[in-house]
């Protein structure tokens, strides 16, 4: 099975587990608000967050780096600008939720293989994060005042709120016209996208969206850049950041110990996602503009080259 198909299969099991689980959620039990919160949390944690720890291919193979210096200023660069967004959670935190919202929309907009109408990946990009306050306003305002504060919370939710119709009329008409030009995957995953953000609980929604699509395909798009699919290459590059990446957060963790346990989870978990945005995005977007592929890296020269 080539690349270009297990981007399609994956595309097609993400449709349909997200319509299954955005239409079946009304008769799955209810978890306690804490208990959901852990538990997606740690789905996130572990099939989410690991492919943002391919950065390191990506730097080597975009940036050409080598060498313990140049890797050391790639290092730098990328947590200093990680810890710069936790710094702004911390002294304007309406700035880092409406800045992390806006980032991550251009940035979901991405996960729409191949050509695709402007107005299709605007829609993918706002559906995730704009379409569950459409019947679930109180929960996401609940949600996000463990992140920043109530009022600040339910400010940005109603503000969401009042873009989720227009977000619904452009997800429809995007559905409709991808499936005008006979590109029914692109469709398929479009809708699933609304379904599930509009009728899930706003976590369930966003772990599967995340989880199953936007992790899922840059996994399979690193693996395609890198000509390779052999699970045990990718786990080999992917585990020392990810190791990094948890020890953070474990540190962050122990740091808010005085924190009540559904806000610790909840600015651990998206703070820390906020914090790696941005320069897994400053990294990665240059070569989505190239069609998700590797630029040569310079061949050093030798003797004898000219």
């Amino acid at each position: 099975m080539s690349a270009e198909d297990v981007i399609r299969a994956q595309g097609v099991v993400y449709g349909a587990v997200a319509l299954a689980v955005g239409f079946g959620a009304t008769a799955l039990p209810a978890l306690a608000p804490t208990t959901e919160i852990l538990v997606v949390g740690a789905l996130v944690l572990v099939l989410g967050v690991p492919h943002g720890a391919f950065d390191t291919l990506w730097a080597r193979r975009l940036l050409g780096l080598t060498g313990v210096r140049r890797w050391a200023l790639f290092g730098l660069a990328y947590w200093a600008a990680a810890a710069l967004v936790v710094a702004i959670w911390a002294l304007a935190p309406v700035l880092f939720l409406g800045g992390f919202l806006i980032a991550s929309a251009l940035h979901f907009s991405g996960d729409l293989e191949g050509r695709v109408a402007v107005a299709s990946r605007l829609a993918m990009g706002a559906a995730p994060l704009v379409l569950p306050s459409l019947l679930h306003e109180v929960a996401v305002a609940r949600l996000f005042g463990l992140l920043v504060g109530p009022e600040p919370g339910a400010l940005v939710a109603g503000a969401l709120a009042s873009l989720a119709w227009p977000v619904v009329f452009l997800l429809v008409g995007s559905v409709v016209w991808e499936t005008h030009r006979d590109r029914g995957r692109t469709a398929l995953e479009l809708a699933a996208t609304g379904v599930v953000a509009i009728l899930a609980p706003p976590l369930v929604a966003f772990a599967v969206y995340f989880c199953l699509m936007h992790s899922a395909r840059h996994v399979l798009r690193t693996a395609r850049a890198a000509e390779t699919t052999a699970p045990a290459a990718l786990v080999a590059i992917a585990a020392l950041p990810m190791l990094g990446t948890l020890a953070l957060a474990g540190a962050a963790w122990f740091l808010l110990a005085d924190v009540a346990l559904d806000a610790r989870a909840m600015q651990v978990l998206f703070v820390g996602l906020a914090a790696l945005t941005v320069p897994h995005m400053a990294l990665v977007e240059p070569a989505r503009a190239r069609g998700w592929g590797f630029a040569p890296v310079p061949r050093a020269a030798t003797p004898g080259d000219g």
